[in-house]
């Protein structure tokens, strides 16, 4: 016997005494080469076959389960309402609006406030102040609000040159303060 036949093991040794002599004596070594190219074909034609069905498989069950619920989206608005500060503050930044105008050192006319409700849960206060001074500290001023409260807006501004007077303005800020509502 030889080295091989040693090595495999004495069923096997067998099997491969009779595989050489079949095919070797009987069809001869191109029906070797048929063989093993056939046993090839075939195990590539098993994973092929596997894969199609496991794809198969895979559209069934996608095809079968439900999609999921899309998730709702977070309203940004929401975010924006809640750092908003509740109207309790309200006094504190109506002073804070009129501090600013008198530490840019413009004179101030009679104020008017108007209080609104603009959504559920968000109050408009609309601040009417009458200026007067150089048209850099009304610059400033304005500057000064919209650098330090987010939750203002100006809405509009007039400014108006007294006839015969060459250095002072008189302006109107118009300013809407936002606020949270409380709820009851």
């Amino acid at each position: 016997m030889s080295r091989a036949m040693l090595s495999v093991g004495l069923p096997a040794a067998r099997w491969l005494r009779w595989l050489r002599w079949h095919a070797g004596r009987r069809l001869g070594w191109p029906a070797a080469v048929g063989a093993v190219a056939l046993a090839a074909a075939w195990s590539v034609a098993g994973v092929r076959a596997e894969r199609v069905a496991h794809q198969v498989r895979s559209a069934a069950t996608a095809h079968l389960t439900p999609p999921a619920p899309p998730r709702p989206a977070a309203d940004p608005r929401d975010a924006w309402l809640a750092s908003l500060p509740d109207t309790r503050q309200r006094p504190q930044h109506t002073a804070r609006l009129v501090n600013a105008a008198e530490a840019a050192g413009l004179v101030i006319g009679a104020s008017d406030y108007a209080l609104e409700s603009v959504t559920p849960g968000l109050v408009r206060l609309r601040v009417t102040l009458p200026v007067s001074g150089s048209y850099a500290q009304i610059r400033r001023h304005i500057g000064q609000v919209l650098g330090q409260s987010p939750y203002t807006g100006l809405d509009s501004l007039q400014i108006e040159r007294p006839s015969g007077e060459r250095t002072g303005l008189q302006a109107t800020v118009r300013w809407s303060l936002y606020f949270r509502e409380l709820a009851p």
